[in-house]
């Protein structure tokens, strides 16, 4: 069930080149060196530079997500203390539920339960403490929520519940919460008012549930380091509420209710500032659950145009390394926007025109690498609405709790460009 196999501790720390391909290669600066077919240029040099910013990450639309993500990583020496939490509404398995005389009826357990598609951080067998509360407003499936959305909750019934990650007949692993029966009697309720006639009718009635595993007035009580990936759409998610009719003999039954499929449901984080980073001016960050970003600037613009004059561009190749971590790995994958004069993040034109596979990105035994001839190209040739500011983010950001360190001094450029004839 771990993220990531366990790698070899040593970092790829290598020189690589910025290459040129021409009719005749010749030393454009202290830091290019030429070769058969290309030249390279580092960071930093006397010709060309970066400038990178690690910048906190406000905030991300996280709506329907593919997985719910419940924890926190609170011993990371570097990265601050993150949470994340969620809140889901509850479908109806079926329309016009009829429990018959509800007086006659009653409740044994109520049991919220997920399936567990992996974590992040330690192992465990439980939480230290994990909260189940109602929704007092009600969040909808069609609109857009951000990872920030102010959560409006009864705080009155912030109870920690009893909970416990097991494995069924098949080996899939369940985080199974036992809830107060006093939730389940409320669904129960709802009944006599038409409640459980439709889904329109339930989510006018009970809104929903929020999840977390602290309290969210006090971050600093939480005492886990381990985030769970929850997938919602696996039909052994639901939530069950188990009860008896005493007017019927032998009359065991449970009503389930969805928690993936069109059950709204929102990941939020915890919000962190670059003071509570544990930086080091040689390197930049990246880390999921809205926490940080890197802005990339290409500076000395001018003196890379002059030379590419004439010239036509045939490749152009952004690439990085990130350090190693065996307890808590980097992403499998980055990726790359741009900003566009408006200050908008702008998909670049090699992503959306080549694809995925050829835009790259992957982690590659801790490499990067990224296609960005076209970008590049409309960049030097001053098309309109470009700046010269990147940004590198993670991919997945509302569904994965990685993080990535880059070296500001692994980060080149590879520039391949051939004479006009």
């Amino acid at each position: 069930m771990k993220l990531f196999s366990p790698k070899l501790e040593i970092f790829f720390c290598f020189v690589l080149c910025l290459t040129f391909s021409c009719k005749e290669p010749s030393e454009i600066g202290l830091d290019i060196h030429p070769s058969d077919d290309k030249i390279i240029i580092k960071n930093n040099s006397n010709f060309f530079s970066f400038e990178t910013i690690t910048i906190a990450e406000d905030s991300l639309r996280s709506d329907e997500p593919a997985r719910l993500l419940l924890g926190s990583l609170t011993s990371d020496p570097i990265f601050p203390k993150a949470n994340a939490h969620f809140i889901n509404s509850l479908l109806l398995s079926s329309n016009n539920i009829s429990l018959g005389d509800i007086t006659n009826i009653i409740i044994d357990s109520v049991i919220l339960q997920y399936v567990i598609d992996d974590y992040y951080g330690n192992e465990i067998q439980s939480f230290p403490n994990l909260y189940v509360s109602k929704l007092t407003t009600p969040i909808h499936k069609d609109s857009s929520y951000f990872s920030n959305y102010p959560i409006s909750y009864n705080q009155s019934e912030l109870f920690s519940y009893t909970n416990k990650i097991i494995k069924d007949s098949n080996s899939v692993s369940i985080i199974r919460i036992s809830l107060d029966i006093a939730i389940g009697q409320e669904i129960i309720n709802g009944e006599n008012i038409g409640a459980l006639v439709s889904n329109e009718e339930f989510l006018q009635y009970f809104y929903g549930i929020k999840v977390s595993t602290t309290d969210p007035s006090n971050l600093n009580s939480a005492t886990d380091n381990t985030i769970l990936y929850l997938n919602p759409d696996n039909q052994k998610s639901k939530f069950t509420i188990y009860y008896r009719d005493i007017s019927i003999i032998d009359s065991v039954r449970s009503l389930d209710f969805d928690l993936g499929g069109d059950a709204a449901r929102i990941n939020l984080f915890n919000k962190k500032n670059l003071q509570q980073l544990t930086s080091s001016t040689d390197s930049c960050y990246v880390q999921s659950m809205s926490s940080f970003k890197t802005s990339i600037k290409f500076n000395d613009l001018e003196i890379i145009k002059d030379t590419l004059k004439n010239k036509v561009i045939n490749k152009v190749s952004l690439k990085f390394f990130c350090n190693e971590d065996i307890e808590f790995e980097p992403h499998e994958k980055l990726f790359l926007v741009r900003n566009n004069l408006a200050g908008e993040n702008v998909f670049l034109s090699d992503f959306l025109i080549e694809g995925e596979s050829h835009f790259g990105g992957q982690n590659e035994n801790n490499n990067f690498t990224f296609n960005i001839t076209r970008y590049f190209s409309d960049l030097i040739n001053e098309s309109s609405d470009f700046t010269n500011e990147l940004y590198l983010l993670p991919s997945g950001a509302v569904i994965n709790s990685n993080r990535s360190i880059i070296p500001k001094s692994s980060f080149l450029l590879e520039v391949i460009y051939s004479d006009l004839k």
